[in-house]
This record gives structure tokens, C-alpha cells and sequence, in this order.
């Protein structure tokens, strides 16, 4: 009943919108994934002009197999949560034209430029939207035969992308004017999933705040590779953060902690072995006679040439 309700209500919308003229309504129908469960989606963004002030929504359902909404769109459980709902429904407001007159656009940016394109071109603050909500400014004033131009990618961030423009005619149908544009942190308003001021983009461990860089890719932060030489446990693992092999076993550090040998000894069972190579042709780098039968795997391999895995090899 809720899934008809809600398609009857998209349905009406659009035939509202697209029978006046001046009104226009964007739609998308599909399916997507959250929390491991398929959606379908119906997203409509009708955009609402009254007079020079334009309203653009983006309404979003996510009906299951059952016809259940995804509530967390439409929460208005609480004061706080009807605030928060309502505020995401809306996708810009804008006012006037940016080519005459005074204009400003709060919301969505979907094409910004300055400099002619050479200090900032076609630059979004919407490449992770929904996931991701910005509310960014871009604004228009003519006054005293000045033109102020002005955008920042999001108030919420406190302005990291932002730029300034003030602008005159001089002679001859020229025009000067001072321009400014700037970022005040490169990451800010990446994905940082583990908070620690490291987007998931550069952090080699996006859901551990204590660490964010593996220079030697062998999955220990480099703050617990302490160089000593001594496995203590986790937090100090004695390997060197610029080798991925610290004690040249054919094994990567953080594999061994895996299989639980030592990453600072190169034959953690002492049978003249290395890990690595016990690993590679079936034999137990954790036990010096993997067979039982005697014999130490180093004897069978290097003295016998026998096969440490098998008690009677022949």
C-alpha cells in the first residue's frame, strides 16, 4: 500500500509539473544497494520557480520488495530529525540570474567557474552527492558599476574551496578586475570514515583512527613498525615500516602475523629453513619436523633431500 501510495504521489507531481511550463521536474527509477539489502529507488528533483526566486527538491524513496520505505530520508521522529529531513529535500535555492543583476545560489553547485576557467573550471561540490551534502554559495552583486563575484564549496566545512572576483569596465569594452581563489585544506570534504583527518583517499587504514600510512604496503601502520628487531605484539611489531620483508623470509610482515611466525626471524622454528620456503613446498614453518618423523625439515631438505611432509618419503 505505501509503494502504490508513494508511485501515485510521484506520478502526480510530475503530470503537475511538466502542465506548466514554466516548472520543470527531473526523475530516475532503479535499484540500489544499502546495508547489504536492494532498494528500489524512485528519485524526482522538480524545480520550483517563483518569480526571480527558483526552489529545485530532490525527493528520494527507497521502497523494499515489501513496499517498506528506508525511513532514514523520511524521519520526523523528533524536532531535530524533522529539521535534518526537510533541509536534505531541498537542493538549491537560487534567486536572480548570474548574468545580470544581483544573483546568489545556496545549495547544489553544479558549474562553477573563475578566471575564465584558468583559477577554477567547472568545479561541483555534488561528485559524492547523496552521500555526501554540501552547501555551498555562489553569488552576483553589481553596485557602483563594480561586479563582486564570490562561491565557497560549503558552509558546513567552513568554506574550504572559496573564491573571491571584483570586476569594472575600463575603456574599449575591456573589463579588469582582481581575482582570488583558494582551498584551505585539500581534504576537506572527502570521505573520512574513521575521523581521524585522513580521507579514506590517501588512508591506508580508513577504518583505524590511530594510523593512516603504510609506506611499506605490508599492512602494519608504520606507527607499530618500531624497527627493534623484537616482535613485542601488534602495537610494536619491531619490523621496519620501509621494508614489506623485514627479515627477508619471502614472506610480507603483516602475512606472517597471520600465519603466526615471527616477522623479525627468517626460520621462526630454527630448521635451517626459511618461512617463506616451507610455506612455498607444504612444510610447517612453525614446527622444526613438521612429518614427525625424526628428522628436522632442514635435515630432510638440505642432507637427505627427502620430503619433510611425508614420514616414509620413498
Amino acid at each position: 500500500m505505501r509503494f502504490k501510495f508513494i508511485l501515485i504521489l510521484s506520478v502526480l507531481i510530475v503530470k503537475t509539473l511538466t502542465a506548466q511550463s514554466n516548472k520543470s521536474v527531473q526523475g530516475a527509477f532503479g535499484a540500489v544497494t544499502i546495508d547489504g539489502k536492494i532498494w528500489n529507488q524512485i528519485a524526482l528533483r522538480p524545480i520550483l520557480p517563483f518569480g526571480k526566486l527558483v526552489i529545485a527538491l530532490d525527493l528520494v524513496f527507497y521502497i523494499d520488495q515489501d513496499g517498506n520505505i528506508h525511513k532514514d530520508e523520511w524521519d520526523f521522529s523528533t524536532g531535530e530529525k524533522v529539521k535534518n529531513s526537510l533541509i536534505d529535500k531541498i537542493y538549491y535555492i537560487k534567486y536572480g540570474s548570474r548574468w545580470s543583476g544581483n544573483y546568489f545560489k545556496v545549495g547544489a553547485l553544479d558549474n562553477v567557474t573563475m578566471g575564465y576557467g584558468i583559477l577554477i573550471n567547472h568545479y561541483t561540490n555534488t561528485l559524492l552527492y547523496p552521500q555526501v551534502r554540501k552547501v555551498g554559495m555562489d553569488f552576483v552583486a553589481r553596485t557602483m558599476g563594480l561586479t563582486v563575484y564570490g562561491f565557497t564549496n560549503d558552509f558546513k566545512e567552513n568554506m574550504g574551496v572559496s573564491g573571491l572576483r571584483i570586476s569594472a569596465p575600463i575603456s574599449n569594452g575591456f573589463t579588469g578586475g582582481i581575482s582570488w581563489a583558494g582551498d584551505r585544506n585539500q581534504y576537506l570534504g572527502l570521505r573520512d570514515s574513521d575521523s581521524d583527518g585522513r580521507p579514506d583517499l590517501v588512508d591506508d587504514f580508513p577504518n583505524d583512527k590511530l594510523f593512516w600510512l603504510d609506506t611499506d604496503g605490508d599492512g602494519f601502520g608504520d606507527g607499530y613498525e618500531s624497527n627493534t628487531g623484537v616482535w613485542v605484539d601488534t602495537t610494536d611489531t619491531g619490523t621496519n615500516p620501509n621494508n614489506i620483508d623485514s627479515d627477508y623470509d619471502w614472506i610480507d610482515d603483516g602475512e606472517e602475523t597471520e600465519s603466526g611466525t615471527d616477522p623479525n626471524n627468517p626460520d621462526t622454528d630454527g630448521d635451517e629453513l626459511l618461512d617463506g620456503f616451507e610455506e612455498m613446498m607444504g612444510s610447517d614453518p612453525l614446527n622444526v619436523d613438521t612429518d614427525g618423523d625424526g628428522l628436522n625439515d632442514g635435515y630432510e631438505v638440505l642432507v637427505w633431500g627427502s620430503d619433510p611432509t611425508l614420514v616414509d618419503t620413498d
